[in-house]
């Protein structure tokens, strides 16, 4: 803490070694805590309910959770790596919890997985070479660190069993991966292929034009052509499961008003207020009705109710509750609403605004000698980017090291990774010379190519074995979890295990 904070320590009065004491016995507690809620209550839960810690099965092994076993030590392990987030960031808890349960749910399958296909191919461990790795192991070892005879024969049998179990376990695994992990071999065929990807890496300026510079009063103005659409009147509604519990609500309708059976019968949570939804826009019906139900409804007479209506979410009665009112185009609150629907239902509009400003961009721009680009961009209002250098990497892949996606900050370019239009553009350009409008998304962006170079560094092996091998753990685990006899019970598992803590999430 520093000297000029006016905030007291609360260790400041205590005597010498006093603060450092409270510091551990609180940092303990909090490790307790932690644990508590982390390990505890999954034992305890477990115990009670009957699920016995069983998460899945892969094949005939099941997944169990048990103090001291592969899922065990790999939650405890996640645990420890997330201690010091989780208690920094406590609203979050629920979120790393499940996070490191799921984590260490998914390695254990794999490790499931592991062990399954190395006993399938034949795979086994001669009693003499696992004698000699339990001697090696360090389990024993004396204080000069060599194997203590007397030391193993004072163990327990069941501790030597345990011992001998995991170390056999650890050297299946890695033998999985020095066979099939470690074994990827990378010719210097494949690593000049890979160098050779890119003929070279490129800086460019930049603008963008988006659907948000569309200006207001030409949104009005789409909007005031399609006026129906916001159109609004107050309405009420009953949802109901079956079109036979909504035609008994139409016989409780010949007795009760539409308010009474709504409260009673209705399966939505306008139930409360009666069915009332209060004003609602026509487009806003149509967003879950087709149009022409939503014309009908809006066809009602005041007091009147249509028929059961089936759609997606159950058998809907609408009652008119006002007249049909005309929407307020010059009401500013209004605005984002109407933005939002001319950008939905009439982009196109808007995506042909951009391509002629974009054009006649381009145009300017090529009536100046010098700085074309940025003079016509500071006549036009737009703000002129620039990229670092970047490769020719469709996909922002790792192999290739830098890409568009970690050469720029604008959200619009970062997309373009994907693009072949973008890198077809920008990789036929001369330095200098502007390209043609490309589309990324909603938006455009017009390119000017400000120089070239060759590539910085050449793939090293190593890298590039490095990257195969988490891509091929990676490719088993995904194996693995979808693999046929793999049988998911994670989720109901979890929510029984830590229901009584009041944080699980559905």
């Amino acid at each position: 803490m520093s000297p000029k904070n006016n905030l007291v320590s609360p260790f400041s009065k205590t005597k010498k070694g006093t603060s450092l004491l409270k510091y551990l016995v609180l940092t303990l507690l909090l490790v307790l805590v932690i644990v508590a809620f982390i390990v505890s209550p999954a034992l305890g839960q477990s115990s009670k309910s009957g699920v016995s810690g069983v998460f899945g099965k892969f094949a005939t092994e099941s997944i169990r959770y048990s103090q001291g076993n592969y899922f065990y030590n790999q939650v405890a392990s996640l645990n420890n790596m997330y201690r010091e987030t989780m208690s920094e960031n406590p609203e979050l808890f629920e979120a790393y919890r499940r996070n490191i349960w799921n984590s260490a749910f998914s390695e254990t399958v794999s490790y499931a997985a592991k062990k399954y296909y190395m006993k399938d191919a034949g795979y086994a461990i001669s009693g003499f070479y696992l004698d000699k790795a339990v001697i090696e192991s360090g389990y024993y070892a004396s204080e000069d660190e060599t194997f203590d005879e007397r030391r193993y024969a004072e163990s327990t049998n069941a501790d030597r069993e345990r011992i001998r179990n995991l170390i056999q376990n650890q050297q299946l695994l890695q033998q999985f991966r020095n066979d099939y992990i470690m074994g990827v071999k990378i010719s210097q065929n494949q690593l000049d292929f890979i160098g050779q990807i890119s003929p070279d890496e490129r800086k460019i300026q930049y603008v963008v034009f988006t659907g948000n510079d569309y200006p207001d009063n030409l949104v009005i103005d789409v909007a005031k052509e399609n006026g129906e659409f916001f159109q609004s009147r107050d309405l009420s509604r009953m949802t109901f499961d079956s079109e036979k519990a909504a035609q008994d609500a139409m016989k409780e309708l010949e007795e009760l008003n539409f308010t009474e059976v709504a409260t009673q019968y209705s399966r939505d949570t306008y139930a409360e207020q009666g069915g009332s939804m209060g004003s609602q826009y026509f487009y806003s019906l149509v967003q879950y009705l087709d149009e022409e139900m939503a014309a009908d409804i809006f066809s009602l007479s005041v007091g009147q109710n249509t028929q059961p209506l089936e759609t997606a979410y159950g058998w809907i009665i609408y009652k008119a509750d006002s007249e049909i009112k005309d929407a307020d185009f010059e009401d500013e609150a209004m605005l984002s609403s109407l933005r939002s629907w001319v950008k939905f239902n009439k982009g196109d509009i808007i995506t042909q605004w951009n391509k002629d400003r974009a054009t006649e961009f381009i145009s300017e721009s090529q009536r100046f000698s010098e700085n074309n680009f940025t003079n016509t961009a500071i006549l036009e209002n737009l703000e002129v980017k620039e990229s670092d250098y970047f490769p020719l990497n469709w996909g922002s892949s790792p192999l290739l090291g830098s890409s568009i996606s970690s050469a720029v900050q604008d959200y619009t370019l970062q997309s373009a990774s994907k693009s072949d239009e973008f890198y077809r553009e920008i990789f036929t350009l001369d330095i200098g010379e502007i390209s043609e409008p490309i589309t990324l998304g909603d938006s455009l962006v017009v390119v000017k190519l400000m120089d070239t170079r060759e590539p910085e560094s050449q793939v090293s092996s190593i890298y590039v074995e490095n990257y195969m091998m988490r891509y091929r753990e990676q490719l088993w685990k995904n194996m693995a979890m979808d693999s046929e006899l793999f049988n998911n019970n994670f989720e109901a598992n979890y929510s029984d295990m830590f229901k009584s803590t009041g944080n699980t999430q559905s």
